[in-house]
């Protein structure tokens, strides 16, 4: 009886090991580079629904959506609110969105300022107008993924939001 293996065995099992690392080696290597982008990914869009969250709940308490307010304008960038006899500011800045309290309301004590980094975030304001004023705004959001000299928008979603004082609305509800 043998307990081993040959030489010969060895060199010919050596060929075949060789053969099914060289083919498994594409997997690990994916697994070791868009493992962790995925998770920044998968984290930036985390941090894009809390500050969808925050959002809405300003918008349901908006009095209006002005077009502009301080030396401010209305874009894609920016979203101005009316709250409360005040003005709270959404920007985004290079990979941050930051709220901002422009002016003082009646509850000063109870609000305050927030930044959101989101790296790789593509976020913007779309204000819906009619009349003269506006009505609702649309955010639009994606997270960017990059891969091998490519870039693609994951997770990209829209969200129409109504103030909630607008005449009517609340009746509907």
């Amino acid at each position: 009886m043998r307990c081993g293996f040959s030489l010969i065995e060895m060199v010919g099992v050596l060929p075949i090991l060789i053969a099914v690392m060289v083919v498994f080696s594409a997997v690990f290597y994916a697994s070791l580079d868009d493992v962790p982008k995925l998770q920044q990914v998968a984290h930036t869009n985390s941090v894009l629904s809390h500050m969808m969250a925050r959002l809405t709940q300003d918008v349901d308490a908006a009095e209006s959506l002005p077009e502009s307010a301080f030396g401010q304008t209305a874009n894609e960038k920016i979203l101005l609110l009316k709250i409360d006899g005040g003005i709270v500011a959404y920007k985004i800045q290079d990979d941050e969105i930051i709220r901002e309290e422009l002016a003082s309301g009646r509850n000063k004590q109870e609000k305050q300022s927030y930044r959101w980094c989101v790296p790789e975030a593509k976020v913007s304001f779309h204000r819906w107008v009619s009349s003269g004023s506006a009505y609702a705004v649309e955010v639009r959001r994606a997270v960017q993924y990059h891969k091998q000299n490519q870039t693609e928008e994951k997770l990209v979603n829209r969200h129409v939001l109504y103030p909630g004082c607008i005449a009517g609305y609340r009746e509907k509800q």
